[in-house]
């Protein structure tokens, strides 16, 4: 089990039994999932374990972000491997009240320095759509460069060095 720990948060693996009736509403809530690829569909608690499935046969890392302080669920983080050490990135803050927290941002980048450490990744990529501001500027703020643009997406990397 993964659990990256500080004094506000705690990174850890996601699990099932994070799979409730909120987190549910969250990802179906269209001010939550508008930039989300999985934004058109509706979720069901089947899909959603159909996803957790997927993630945990697949190897990749899906992570839950709690505030210990208030013992909430903030959100998710997922890193999927590419080939070798590379690895795409995608996050989640499911809670409004988290949106441009502080506690979101440490955590992703505390997940990022893991995956960087302990997985001996040496590029993390990411993609955002253009009209995410809050995902570009963290991503920005994390050190991520802009390495190509669509007419919809942004496309992201982080190397190691960076």
């Amino acid at each position: 089990m993964i659990r990256i720990k500080s004094k506000n948060y705690i990174v850890r693996d996601f699990e099932i039994s994070d799979i409730n009736s909120s987190f549910i509403n969250a990802l179906n809530s269209k001010r939550i999932n508008k930039f989300l690829s999985s934004g058109k569909k509706k979720q069901t608690k089947a899909s959603c374990k159909k996803y957790y499935y997927f993630m945990t046969k697949k190897k990749f890392f899906y992570f839950a972000i709690i505030d210990i302080k208030k013992n909430k669920f903030v959100g998710t983080i997922t890193f999927r491997r590419l080939k070798n050490n590379i690895f795409a990135m995608g996050f989640m803050i499911s809670n409004k009240n988290y949106f441009g927290s502080d506690l979101a941002y440490n955590a992703i980048k505390k997940s990022i320095s893991y995956i960087f450490l302990k997985v001996k990744s040496n590029k993390i990529c990411g993609n955002t759509f253009k009209r995410n501001l809050s995902s570009n500027f963290i991503l920005i703020k994390l050190g991520f460069k802009m390495v190509n643009k669509t007419q919809r997406l942004f496309k992201f990397e982080k190397k190691i060095n960076d």
